[in-house]
Formats: structure tokens, C-alpha cells, sequence
């Protein structure tokens, strides 16, 4: 996959593409960094000769495609929905705690989490 957008907020299709296996050629700033590395795409500047290189890489070095698209692909599972919700859903139960703490409160049903996960949630319906 070849993504030159500098300014992506977060970038889910290299993501996505990551998941499928695909080499991905991305810009070494922006979103896509919070993810990306040169263990798992082809981090090139803005010149179009950078992006140039990088696909002549992965179209003539095997052992180095392999190499990161299988790394793409943990990646992208390390940043699936379901690990991200529950991160997020985590952090939510630890600001409420937090909150309580400070404030000497205690929300009804407090021996459980207040917010289930996703994969409490949705597993059943997630294609893995």
C-alpha cells in the first residue's frame, strides 16, 4: 500500500493493510508514526524519489518484505478494535476510581468494573 498523506490524524487503512499482509510504504510523520515503524513499513521523507526506493525494495528484496509485513501484521493485531476498546474502557474504570478516590464516593456495583469490556461486550460477534 502506498500512503503519501503527511497529515493522516491516525491512519486505519495502512492499518488495515498491515492486518491483510500488505507492504505498506508510509510518511515518516503524522498519525500513521503512533504505529509505524521501519520494523513493520517503509518510512520515506516527502521526496517522491524516497517513495520511489522504498518500492523498489519491496519489489526486489524478499527476505526484507517478509520481514515486515509479518511484523505489519502483529502490529496491526497489537491495535485491534477489541484491544483498543478495552484499553480505552480500562482507562475509563481507572479515571472513575480515580475520581471516587478523591471525592470519597463509591458507585453501586463498585466490586465489579463499571464499564464491561468490548470482547465482554461483542466477542461473539467479531470475525477473527
Amino acid at each position: 500500500m502506498f500512503h503519501p498523506n503527511p497529515c493522516e490524524p491516525f491512519g486505519i487503512g495502512p492499518l488495515e493493510a498491515m492486518a491483510a499482509n500488505l507492504p505498506v510504504v508510509l510518511p515518516n510523520t503524522g498519525g500513521v508514526m503512533s504505529y509505524a515503524s521501519s520494523d513493520n513499513a517503509w518510512l520515506v521523507g516527502p521526496a517522491p524519489e524516497q517513495y520511489v526506493t522504498a518500492i523498489q525494495e519491496i519489489l526486489c528484496n524478499d527476505a526484507e518484505r517478509t520481514r515486515r509485513t509479518e511484523n505489519a501484521v502483529t502490529t496491526a493485531r497489537d491495535n485491534s478494535w477489541g484491544l483498543a476498546t478495552d484499553r480505552l474502557f480500562a482507562l475509563y474504570d481507572e479515571m472513575i476510581a480515580e475520581f471516587e478516590e478523591r471525592n470519597g464516593e463509591q458507585s453501586e456495583g463498585a466490586d465489579r468494573p463499571i464499564i464491561r469490556t468490548f470482547s465482554d461486550q461483542a466477542s461473539d460477534r467479531i470475525v477473527r
